[in-house]
């Protein structure tokens, strides 16, 4: 399986995770699929987060330079950064 991990600051958590919920139905046409959601201790306009990605190629459209600006911009982004990842082991068990 493949993942998107992220990492993303915010000037307000909760206005960008509205925002990030809003766009839900967007990210699912895109193929992904939030899978959970972390927020930082010491600096709480930090989270963290991983997606499941049915196609890169369709997140990587998804991620549109021009269409993230935007879209950064209304949710208050300062800095965003995500790596595909894939699952190798799991060690949950």
């Amino acid at each position: 399986m493949t993942y998107m991990h992220c990492r993303i600051r915010v000037v307000d958590f909760f206005k960008w995770k509205a925002e990030m919920e809003a766009d839900a139905q967007a990210q699912r046409d895109a193929g992904m699929h939030l899978i959970h959601l972390w927020r930082g201790l010491e600096e709480p306009d930090t989270a963290f987060f991983i997606l499941e990605v049915r196609s890169v190629e369709k997140a990587r459209a998804f991620l549109d330079p021009a269409a993230v600006a935007e879209a950064s911009k209304v949710a208050g982004v300062l800095d965003f950064e995500w790596h595909f990842v894939e699952s190798i082991e799991d060690y949950s068990a």
